[in-house]
């Protein structure tokens, strides 16, 4: 029995065209610092192309937000952006979209700099049992396509990120 890596698996799903690497546009003196794979929901999602909330200007803040991550911009250790979710076994994430209407991305990091973004709602649909049924919709994905591999167990940030301010 052959067994498949994590970083393997990736490249598989992305050769499948399962998720897209995220890559923002680059200025001449910037380069890829970490790796954001999406899923076709989360590349529909920061489209726009999935619900009538937000203009595209709002779409264009998501995906300029997501570039920073990429682009390995300083990330404070403050819950701000990123927030480990309980139960913290699971080792969820969920990247916040902190201004109006407000959004949430859930994933899970598959190694040091590297984000697999899932799913994601907006912040009223959190409510009500959202945030629990994202994080299982994150493990139950995880599974499906990575079986009994674990998700980077890491916690604080500066375990998942390079370039982490406390």
């Amino acid at each position: 029995m052959t067994i498949k890596s994590i970083s393997t698996i990736l490249d598989q799903l992305e050769q499948a065209g399962e998720i897209i690497r995220f890559l923002p546009p680059f200025d001449p003196d910037e380069t890829e610092k970490r790796v954001l794979f999406v899923t076709k929901k989360i590349d529909g999602f920061i489209k726009g192309h999935s619900s009538r909330r937000g203009s595209k200007d709002y779409y264009a803040r998501i995906r300029a937000q997501l570039g920073e991550f990429v682009k390995g911009e300083t990330i404070r250790d403050d819950e701000e952006v990123l927030k480990k979710m309980a139960p913290y076994a699971n080792h969820v994430w969920e990247m916040r979209v902190t201004f109006q209407p407000h959004a949430r991305i859930f994933g899970a990091f598959a190694g040091v700099d590297t984000f697999l973004a899932i799913t994601a709602l907006f912040r009223d649909d959190c409510e009500k049992g959202g945030f629990r049924k994202a994080t299982t919709a994150v493990c139950d994905q995880w599974f499906d396509w990575f079986g009994t591999l674990p998700r980077l167990p890491g916690h604080p940030l500066a375990f998942c990120c390079s370039n982490v301010r406390g």
